[in-house]
């Protein structure tokens, strides 16, 4: 299988990400491909199996530093009020 071929399928699945790792794996049993393509503020990790093209992995996973503003404050304001209602607990159980 070409190079063009193998990413061609895996486009079916990361659509225009961009094309971050590609290597062939040929010591396992089937040979495989592995690539990793990085865009849209995800990462996806594909096994794609050298001989027939089909894929046998694939995982998303949600890349931070394409995406740290709003999803960081807003995680960082949730712990804190976590932490001030920790406190308050601790409180009322002392007056107890």
């Amino acid at each position: 299988m070409t190079k063009e071929a193998v990413i061609s399928i895996a486009r079916t699945v990361v659509g225009d990400a961009r094309l971050t790792e590609f290597e062939l794996e040929s010591d396992d049993h089937p040979p495989y491909f592995e690539l990793e393509f990085k865009g849209n503020g995800r990462e996806y990790d594909l096994k794609i199996e050298a001989v027939t093209g089909a894929i046998l992995q694939s995982k998303v996973e949600y890349d931070d530093d394409d995406d740290d503003d709003d999803d960081d404050d807003d995680d960082d304001d949730d712990d804190d009020d976590d932490d001030d209602d920790d406190d308050d607990d601790d409180d009322e159980e002392d007056d107890d």
